[in-house]
């Protein structure tokens, strides 16, 4: 199995820790780097700026402003 090459790896890496697929441990493990040891390392992340487009209003701590 073809692993790619270094930048390739790392965008799927990057895309997979940001969908909260991977940890960011998980993503230094399979870079072949050291695992981190904090806490915070071994928790999935999301961005959070996606939210529905009708609860925008909402997420911004003011009132449903959606169309």
């Amino acid at each position: 199995l073809l692993r790619g090459d270094f930048a390739a790896r790392a965008n799927a890496v990057q895309s997979l820790v940001n969908c909260g697929v991977y940890t960011p441990a998980q993503g230094a493990e399979y870079m072949g780097l050291p695992t981190p040891i904090e806490p915070e390392a071994h928790k999935r992340y999301l961005q959070g700026a996606m939210v529905p487009i009708d609860l925008i209003g909402m997420a911004q701590g003011g009132q449903n402003n959606a169309v």
